[in-house]
């Protein structure tokens, strides 16, 4: 989990695109994980 968490923020220093990218690529993987970190990482 935290390690997820580490990449994504990572991720957020890259455009929009990307960032949107990533989410849908993670949003594969595990829903929940994708809701948990965009409610607390994104401002």
């Amino acid at each position: 989990m935290f390690e997820f968490v580490i990449f994504f923020k990572v991720r957020m220093t890259s455009t929009k695109n990307e960032i949107k990218n990533t989410m849908m690529d993670a949003w594969e993987v595990n829903e929940g994980v994708v809701n948990w970190n965009s409610e607390t990482l994104i401002p």
